[in-house]
């Protein structure tokens, strides 16, 4: 019925944000230590 569609759909948006938010801290993982890393290593 609608309300397991409503669950399904909630549980997929809650892995969503998982997603997004790994990303994120991927990306300031990135832009924090590797970007100054490679800018020192390529001079």
């Amino acid at each position: 019925g609608k309300i397991l569609v409503c669950q399904q759909v909630s549980s997929d948006f809650t892995s969503m944000t998982a997603l997004f938010e790994d990303v994120n801290v991927m990306h300031q993982f990135y832009s924090t230590i590797l970007q100054p890393s490679l800018k020192v290593l390529v001079g």
